[in-house]
Parts: structure tokens; sequence; C-alpha cells
């Protein structure tokens, strides 16, 4: 029998997050950030989830327990080491780690330095250490010594009711807010300047849509922009977009958030899976459920985060997930490939002597058949694989094919039908969803004996018989030549044979005849 393949299952590179211990409902991850102690916290519709990665305690933290908010959409830590946590409806928590208290602060109609909505979506903290929540119609500053807030909504747009969604400060102090239908805005809070960029079907050139739901700065300084229908890259100097989408490779059109590796990768949450995007090269990699996802869509409120370490979170309405770049598309995943079958038209090749397959196919390089062995195929699989509903492979009969045949984990093998004789080498090579492929993968040659009228000695033999049949040939011609030469030959002395004796007879008579004329006449 054939010794059977091991498969050695790795650990999936993307890990779920934990959930609200006891939750009955969806996971939805609102926000995600990671604090200066490494504790994580996780914004859910239930409650706050703090998560020591030390003593791998979960603690959670509900209406009332202590009085936090729930269904938590963004999180922050300002430069005094306060933990502020933004609310859909339930306005803005500050947590004291000194008193492991949280302070409310709420709307109020009656108090214009308050809180100007409840929805509070994003929080920031400037370079000036300045702290900044965005909310359903405003944009709040808050001086933390008299506790007040000034509102921009009067600054920024000539109407209220705009959802800001995104929030973000760039190199020069300047905010890039995100909308959830009325585009982006670029926004000088020393100067008050605003300037707005939209979606107009008609300008190529424009925002790929007008739900804006991250902003972010690459190491190089350029801007990407996920949005609801695309990945949008910004030009400063001409003040258009070039949008990517699922016709360029990404996953999903909606892109939630962004982030960056220190390949200067970018990574991205999407409504269907996780997307890795080489700039340089504009190639999409693209990640599911197989690899560890806790579902498809993670776009949600564009919750993510990146820690110290390099670790990178992404949340939304399927639940959370954390990873590691260069662990989802190490090289080291590329999985080894095996032969674990040998099949004559369709049928296995048992191992013994009499059998073309005197050992297992897994550790045979050569393989030698019959000409009516001409129908087989060879099946393949991966020796060591994390996700092998995911993992990619290649193969190519060298001799017969110039192309590599890709397939997917659902085709590993590969048909060969009246193959000539001749030698062949089959290789096969595989690799995981976003890893390099295996080389230089597995190798089998392939010999496929020719008929005995098709050997080597058959066709000597042949080339001598006709060159033999040749020579006769030529014999016989030669002395078929000879004989008709011999009779022409013969003819020619028998004419001339017969000319002299005539020309002998007549001069003999002419002879004769003067002779008797002088003896008559005399």
């Amino acid at each position: 029998m054939m010794a059977p393949a091991l498969l050695v299952t790795k650990p999936a590179p993307f890990k779920k997050l934990p959930k609200v211990p006891g939750s009955t409902i969806q996971p939805f991850v609102g926000a995600l950030y990671e604090d200066r102690q490494g504790i994580l916290w996780i914004g859910t519709p239930e409650a706050l989830i703090r998560r020591d990665y030390e003593t791998g305690r979960i603690t959670a933290y509900r209406t009332g327990e202590p009085e936090v908010g729930s269904d938590v959409v963004s999180i922050c830590e300002d430069r005094s080491g306060n933990l502020w946590v933004g609310t859909y409806g339930q306005g803005l928590h500050g947590f004291d780690r000194r008193t492991g208290k949280f302070k409310t602060y709420r709307h109020n109609p009656a108090d214009p330095h308050s809180l100007s909505n409840d929805i509070v979506m994003r929080l920031l903290v400037d370079h000036n250490g300045t702290f900044w929540a965005g909310t359903a119609d405003g944009l709040n500053r808050f001086d933390a010594l008299i506790e007040r807030f000034t509102t921009y909504t009067y600054k920024l747009e000539p109407q209220s009711g705009i959802f800001y969604l995104e929030l973000f400060e760039d190199r020069e102090g300047k905010m890039w807010i995100g909308t959830e239908s009325s585009g982006l805005r670029h926004f000088d809070p020393a100067t008050g300047q605003l300037a707005i960029y939209q979606h107009n079907r008609n300008l190529p050139g424009t925002l790929s849509d007008d739900r804006v739901n991250s902003v972010h700065f690459d190491r190089s300084g350029t801007m990407w922009v996920g949005t609801q229908n695309g990945l949008d890259k910004f030009n400063p100097q001409t003040g258009r977009f070039s949008a990517f989408t699922q016709q360029d490779g990404l996953p999903g059109n909606a892109v939630g958030c962004i982030l960056e590796d220190e390949n200067g990768n970018l990574w991205m949450s999407t409504n269907n899976g996780v997307a890795r995007f080489k700039p340089q090269s504009k190639t999409f990699t693209n990640f599911s459920t197989a690899e560890g996802l806790p579902g498809p869509n993670l776009i949600g409120w564009g919750a993510c985060f990146q820690s110290p370490s390099g670790e990178m979170f992404l949340g939304g309405f399927n639940g959370g997930t954390s990873f590691f770049p260069d662990k989802a598309v190490d090289s080291s995943n590329a999985p080894r490939i095996v032969l674990i079958d040998f099949r004559l038209f369709g049928n296995r090749v048992q191992i013994r002597g009499d059998s073309p397959l005197p050992e297992s196919i897994s550790y045979t390089r050569n393989l030698i058949l019959p000409h009516q062995q001409n129908v087989f195929s060879i099946p393949f699989a991966a020796h060591n694989y994390a996700s092998p509903a995911t993992n990619r492979y290649r193969y190519m009969l060298e001799g017969l094919e110039r192309d590599w045949n890709e397939v997917g984990s659902d085709r590993r093998q590969a048909i060969y039908t009246t193959l000539p004789s001749g030698t062949y080498t089959f290789r096969a090579q595989g690799a995981t969803r976003g890893g390099p492929w295996s080389e230089p993968g597995v190798a089998l040659c392939i010999e496929i004996l020719p008929p005995w009228w098709g050997t080597w000695w058959f066709r000597v033999i042949c080339a001598i018989a006709a060159v033999c049949m040749l020579w006769v040939l030529h014999l016989f011609r030669l002395q078929r030549v000879a004989r008709e030469f011999n009779m022409r030959l013969q003819e020619r002395v028998s004419e001339r044979t017969r000319i002299a004796r005539e020309l002998h007879d007549t001069l003999l008579q002419s002879f004769h005849g003067v002779s008797l004329a002088n003896c008559y006449f005399g």
C-alpha cells in the first residue's frame, strides 16, 4: 500500500477577538484600541471589553457596571493616559485610570458648550494634544480644563445633519473628515477653511463614493480613502482621485479601514474579507474565513488599530480579528507538494514487483510505462498547510506543455490521455492564497516506451533492409543496362558485318565485270 502523506495543520494567521462574556447577539465590533499598557479595548453593541494579554483576563463594562454607555463605536487615549469612549447614542465617556471611574458627557440642548450630539463616531488627539470628537452633526473640540466643547458645525457645513464617520489629522495639522453621504471634507482648524470632495458620476477623477469610511496617509505621504465603492488614491497636485475596485482585484468594493505594514503594503477590511494591497505593483491579495476571519463583512464603523508590535486589529459586522502581517503572508507558508497517487486508465496502480510503480509515488522520481499505458492521472496535495481550502496549485508536463496549469484546491489532479512515446517531466507546485509558489516543487520523470515497431533497433533494421533493397535494385538495374548494351552492341556488329559483306560482294562483282569486259574486247 502507498504510504499516506502526513498533513500538518498550522494555526490560521487570523485570530478571532473575544466576544462579550455571555453575549447572545451578533459579534459586531465597532471600535478597537490598544493602550500604552498593552491592554486591548474592544467596542461592541453590548459593552466595552477589556482584554489583558498578560493575565488573559477579559472584562466587560456594561451600562451601570460602571456607568459607561453601550454600543461603543470609538475609543481613544489622550496624553494624560485617560481613555475616551464614544458611543452610538449614549454620548462620550472618559475613564480615569487612577480612580477607575467613568465620566459621561451628553448633549444638552440648553447648553451650547455641551456635546453637539450623543452619537460620537470618531475621536482624535491632534499634534497639540487637543481632544476632538466627531459626532453625527458636528466636530467638537474639548477643553479639558473647563470641560467645555466648542462645536464647528456652522463653520464646516451650511446646514446641520452631516453624519461624520472619519476624523484624521495630516502632517500639516489639517483635518480630513469622512461623512456618511456627503463625501470628504478638508478642514483647517487654524483658519476655518473648508474644501469639499464629492462623487460625480459625470466627472471622471472624483471621489468614487460619497460615503467615506476611512482615510490613511502612507509613509510616502500619499492619501488613501476607503469608500463604500472602492479604494481611492488622492493626487494633491490635480485634486483628482483614482479608484481601485473589484475589477482590479479588491475582494469587496466597500472598504472599511486601512492600515500599513512595515513593507509599505496596505491592509484593509472590506465587506468580503481582508485585502492586502501593494501600491507599487497595484496588486491585491485577499483573505477570507478560510484563513481564520470571523466572517466576510468587516466594514461596520471602520474599526481598526495597529499596535507598536506591528499587530493589526480589524473589526466589523462579523466580529473582530487580529493578525501579524508578516505571518499572514509568510513565505515559509508555501506548502511542500507531494504526489499522493498514480492511476492508469482511472485505476490505482498497485505497488509490487511487476507493477510500473515499484514504490510509493511520493518517493518515485522516475517512471517507465509501456506504450499502451499512455492514459494516466496524478493526484497531488500540500504536505504542510494552514488553510487547505485556499491553497493554489499549478502543474505542467514538460515535453508536452509550455505553460503552467493553475488550479484551485478542488482540482488537485493532472490527467493526460493518449500521449505519444517519449520522455516527459511532470512538475507541480503549491502556494497559499497570498504566498509565493513552492519552488522548485515536485518533479517526476515519465518515460513512455514506444511499440516494437517504433523502437530504434527496428528502425535500424528497416533502414538496413531498405539500403540492401536499394543496392539489389541498383545491381539489377546495372545488369539490365549491361544486357541492353550487349544487345545493342551485338546488333551493331551484325549490321556492320552485313554491310561489309554487301560491300565485298558488290566490289567483287564489279571486278569480275571489268575482267570479262577486257577479255571480250581485248
